[in-house]
């Protein structure tokens, strides 16, 4: 089973980019993987599988992240991914 999270980037223009992430989304596991990969990668994979601090690995189909006003959580968004 899948521990789905939601990584979210502050962009330069003050808002906030949101990006799915499927598999591994424990803190114990994605806090040492995110700080070995830059936000930009991060934001060019779009929806991801899972990340590790070797490589991003994306969606079979992903999806560019989605921009917001807010920091606050979009999860829930429409994710039919398999």
């Amino acid at each position: 089973m899948s521990t789905r999270s939601e990584i979210i980037i502050p962009l330069a223009d003050g808002k906030w980019a949101h990006v799915y992430c499927h598999s591994d989304g424990q803190p114990y596991w994605m806090m040492p993987s995110l700080m070995a990969q830059s936000p930009e990668a991060i934001l060019e994979a779009g929806d991801i599988s899972r990340i590790t601090k070797y490589k991003i690995v994306p969606l079979r189909n992903p999806r560019p992240y989605k921009v917001t006003d807010s920091a606050e959580s979009v999860c829930g968004w429409d994710i039919e991914h398999t």
